[in-house]
């Protein structure tokens, strides 16, 4: 059985990590995903309405 928890401010590395990593080889990439995904963090667009 898989558990999906929200996340703590100590995965955003690992998180940055996976990012990286996925999107390493897509020709269309800037290369820039994980900046986004750590703006939208700061902005606390990645929470949702509970």
């Amino acid at each position: 059985m898989t558990t999906i928890r929200d996340e703590t401010a100590a995965d955003a590395g690992a998180i940055a990590d996976v990012t990286i990593a996925a999107f390493r080889m897509l020709a269309v990439s800037s290369h820039t995903e994980q900046f986004i995904v750590a703006a939208l963090r700061a902005a606390n667009a990645l929470n949702p309405a509970r």
